[in-house]
């Protein structure tokens, strides 16, 4: 096979400039996971929140926040994010990881509630209640 250009790594970063390059000659786009996107663009590429990652994650999405939600003059005609919102669920067998979530969250954000079964369930109607045990939503996330 002969190609133009060899990108390693199939997220969102290694997605966009083989799409770019593309323009410009045959690219190969190579991935080691079993799907493209798998630890990036299906996970965190798809919202902007500081609840989400590691402490060094955290912190660097904390501190990009002012140019996502204001722009340089002249950057863009449109926004950037949207206002959403997540709601985060867990079973009860999932108790301890979701409460080391939400420390975690709450370590970098005060924008988060623990919320009951018949709020997430009002939140994401299709929820089924003998599924869920605890739940907390987060206003403040953008798309």
């Amino acid at each position: 096979m002969i190609t133009d250009f060899l990108v390693i790594g199939a997220g969102i970063a290694g997605a966009s400039i083989a799409s770019r390059l593309s323009e410009f000659g045959r690219v190969v786009l190579l991935e080691r996971e079993e799907r493209p996107g798998y630890h990036t663009t299906g996970r965190s590429a798809a919202f902007f929140t500081v609840n989400y990652g590691n402490q060094v994650i955290r912190s660097l999405t904390a501190a990009s926040r002012q140019f996502f939600s204001n722009p340089p003059d002249g950057f863009t005609n449109h926004p950037l994010m949207s206002p959403r919102g997540i709601l985060t669920i867990a079973r009860a067998d999932q108790f301890s990881e979701y409460e080391k979530n939400l420390a975690g969250a709450r370590a970098v954000s005060d924008d988060i509630a623990e919320i009951g079964i018949d709020d997430a369930v009002q939140l994401f109607p299709t929820l089924r209640r003998d599924y869920v045990s605890l739940a907390h939503y987060e206003p403040g996330l953008y798309m």
